[in-house]
């Protein structure tokens, strides 16, 4: 695994026979490291591209962004270099917000779209924030809301007070995104949209991730694993399988 020049993207060795790509985004408080599973486990018409947010790992001395509007900009630019062929998005929870504005920025700047979104742990962006805002209480308070919604942290990290502060620095960034993200109408997307949730997800209703059915003119389809918020853990190979085979399916029908 490699870090392209631009520091955002995280690949193996470039994939010349490709015919998509998929950039992963991941979800609060985490970088490209979730996704080093995934290279191994897609075919060579597939090239994995993994984003590295900036403020984390090898980014931690760049400042963290604190906007999701702006995140995508600043995205868009970044991977604007690698949409010289048909290209999916594949964001987990916030990383599926963060695609979700690039992928419309995209379409907004090139008139193109992606060949795929599949958004992952994530409620619609038009819905309603139904749990209060966390993202400035103090670090007690804010990790025990953090593990209330969405489980215990590794005791490890909690042991050591440097690391701990590290990522609640990255978390109160990531968790004011989505609490002062504002949702703004625009143009379904022609794609087609898979949005897979946690059957023991706390934090989404079955009708909060359906809710992205209301983004696509084309198909739409709602995939449910066994698990909580975070079975990108526990599911991992499941969950690989079935954005494999989604993206193979979408081969057939794209042209580099």
């Amino acid at each position: 695994m490699i870090m392209s020049a631009n520091k955002w993207i995280v690949r193996r060795a470039p994939r010349d026979k490709a015919s998509l790509r998929l950039f992963c985004l991941p979800h609060a408080g985490a970088g490209s490291v979730i996704y080093r599973d995934w290279f191994a486990d897609f075919p060579e018409t597939i090239d994995v591209c993994a984003i590295e947010p900036p403020g984390r790992l090898v980014r931690y001395s760049e400042p963290l962004i604190h906007d999701v509007h702006a995140f995508a900009a600043a995205l868009e630019a970044a991977i604007d270099p690698y949409l010289d062929r048909p290209f999916a998005f594949f964001g987990y929870s916030l990383g599926a917000l963060m695609s979700f504005e690039c992928a419309r920025r995209i379409r907004r700047h090139r008139q193109v779209e992606p060949a795929r979104m599949i958004l992952a742990a994530a409620k619609a962006p038009q819905c309603t924030r139904r749990l209060p805002a966390i993202s400035h209480q103090p670090q007690n308070a804010f990790v025990a809301e953090l593990e209330t919604r969405y489980g215990p942290f590794e005791p490890l990290l909690k042991a050591d007070a440097q690391i701990l502060d590290m990522i609640v620095k990255i978390m109160r960034a990531d968790f004011g995104m989505l609490e002062n993200y504002q949702y703004q109408a625009q143009e379904a997307f022609g794609c087609p949209v898979l949005a897979i949730g946690g059957t023991e997800d706390a934090s989404m209703l079955r009708e909060e991730l359906e809710g992205w059915r209301a983004h696509t003119r084309s198909t739409f389809r709602a995939e449910w694993l066994q698990g909580g918020h975070f079975f990108l853990r526990n599911r991992g190979a499941e969950l690989r399988a079935l954005v494999r085979a989604e993206l193979v399916s979408d081969l057939g029908r794209i042209q580099p």
